[in-house]
């Protein structure tokens, strides 16, 4: 019996892949950049196999760890395969973005107004995606804080099996950022620490705010926020964009002292009233996020406070959510609908091999109601 022919990989091709240094940038980023640029060109076809690590590093004159770490890169990002004794492959893509996992906090369907938007986010992602026939994976994560530094097993193995392309982490953090950036498949959430992330531009949302102020005759502002001091960013934005507007900020106006589990709403609250108490008070107010806000209308209504005589203010909004108010405060809006729009984008984009690291949404004003004539 005529013996089969024995499977032979194809010989490497060095030869396409001279790549000169200009040692001006990170080599890593450099070496993961010219090779994608060839893959995504069709120098480098589907199949393709690669010469080794140490030939590649012998042939651009650099390290074996370097070279290694760019080809990681580009394997993360869908672009190559790496098989165990038996090399790396510039990988058959799938044209269409078919299969995408979320990650979703365990307590989404508890009664929690700090899910709220979550929550919103995760009902028009779902809806987004039977309508576009893309098939979605959800895993909850049910534990919180440093509990959440491991993987999540089952997850993993879906990536690392292609039965997910890419994935939406709602619930992403410092403790599981690590794990999340290291999955073979595009990864994309509101996290700040995510290699890719659609995030909302909080320098916008401060010009915007405080600009409405300083237009309403306000010489001085301060801030109620629920965002933790850990988020240093926050309050330093706040701050460069009152000196830049001319508004004096004292350190007894800026109030960020929440701590988990406080429930933003009663922070918001308890935060103003002891504002109000001071001897001094500025004569403009912003109030971050929504639920936050939601506390603080109520420290400003219980204590009659008189909206806009006595103070101007201004809140953010989540634009698809209810927002009951029946003060005349302006409200500075970011979409759910543009986030899902963001994410979406950017995974598709990821998924076809183009560069997207970040994508930053803006804040639009809307002005209070006018009062009807008498």
């Amino acid at each position: 019996m005529k013996r089969p022919a024995a499977h032979t990989s194809p010989d490497p091709i060095p030869g396409s892949l001279d790549i000169s240094l200009s040692k001006k940038r990170s080599t890593v980023d450099e070496l993961a950049d010219r090779v994608r640029e060839k893959i995504l060109s069709g120098e480098m076809p589907p199949g393709t196999r690669l010469p080794t690590t140490q030939q590649l590093a012998a042939q651009w004159g650099t390290y074996v760890p370097a070279v290694h770490a760019a080809l990681t890169a580009l394997t993360k990002e869908g672009l190559l395969d790496r098989r165990h004794r038996m090399g790396t492959f510039v990988k058959e893509r799938e044209a269409r973005l078919s299969r995408v996992g979320i990650l979703a906090p365990g307590q989404l369907w508890q009664d929690a107004t700090e899910l709220l938007f979550i929550r919103e986010l995760f009902l028009l992602l779902e809806a987004r995606f039977l309508q576009e026939n893309i098939r979605t994976t959800t895993w909850f994560e049910t534990r919180l804080g440093e509990k959440t530094t491991t993987p999540i097993p089952a997850l993993v193995k879906a990536a690392e099996r292609g039965e997910i392309q890419a994935l939406i982490a709602l619930n992403s953090g410092q403790y599981n950022a690590a794990w999340l950036n290291a999955l073979p498949v595009p990864v994309t959430g509101l996290g700040r620490v995510l290699k890719h992330r659609v995030d909302f531009d909080i320098n916008s949302f401060f010009e915007i705010a405080l600009t409405r102020l300083r237009d309403q005759g306000c010489k001085s502002a301060g801030l109620i926020s629920a965002v933790p001091p850990s988020h240093a960013e926050h309050v330093q934005a706040f701050r460069r964009a009152a000196r830049r507007l001319k508004l004096q900020v004292r350190d007894a106006w800026v109030r960020n002292t929440i701590r988990y589990p406080e429930p933003h709403d009663e922070f918001g609250y308890n935060q103003f009233r002891e504002l109000w108490a001071e001897s001094g008070h500025p004569d403009g107010l912003i109030a971050f996020p929504d639920n936050c806000a939601k506390g603080v209308m109520l420290g400003i209504t219980t204590a009659g406070v008189r909206v806009p005589e006595q103070l101007k203010v201004v809140f953010h909004k989540n634009a698809e959510l209810p927002f009951l108010c029946p003060i005349a405060a302006a409200m500075v809006a970011n979409s759910s609908h543009q986030c899902v729009d963001a994410f979406v984008d950017q995974l598709t984009r990821l998924h076809a091999g183009e560069k997207c690291p970040e994508i930053l949404l803006g804040y639009e004003l809307i002005p209070p109601p006018k009062s009807p004539p008498k």
